[in-house]
């Protein structure tokens, strides 16, 4: 059975998403920016799990990609860190800090969304 892989579709959501992380400023908006964030991860990873199977991903791409998911993972976490602390601070420089965080957040993810492009749309059984 052959499928497309479709995760070129979500990055118009994803950009559109991160738009909101320099304007970070409330709870709510920075919870939605993870989740939305972490989904596009766990498919992604999916997308990545696939190709491996499949033998599409010579070791040294897959070390390659595995460390740009890796960055995210460990971006994404700073992220919900330093949301815990301006939820319970609400302070100024922690919503700063916020902002910034879901910035380098966004732009790990990106990188790593960027560096699966040259696998989309191609057809793998």
């Amino acid at each position: 059975m052959k499928k497309k892989l479709s995760l070129l579709s979500l990055l118009p959501l994803i950009f559109l998403t991160f738009s909101c992380a320099h304007n970070a400023g409330s709870v709510k908006t920075s919870y939605d920016i993870l989740a939305a964030s972490q989904l596009s991860y766990d498919m992604a990873m999916k997308v990545l799990v696939d190709l491996d199977i499949h033998g599409h991903l010579l070791p040294d791409r897959k070390s390659s990609l595995l460390k740009s998911a890796h960055t995210y993972y460990i971006q994404h976490n700073n992220a919900v860190a330093t949301l815990a602390r301006y939820e319970e601070t609400k302070d100024l420089k922690d919503r700063k800090l916020l902002a910034a965080q879901l910035t380098i957040a966004s732009d790990a993810l990106i990188s790593f969304l960027n560096s699966l492009k040259p696998y989309l749309g191609e057809t793998h059984e």
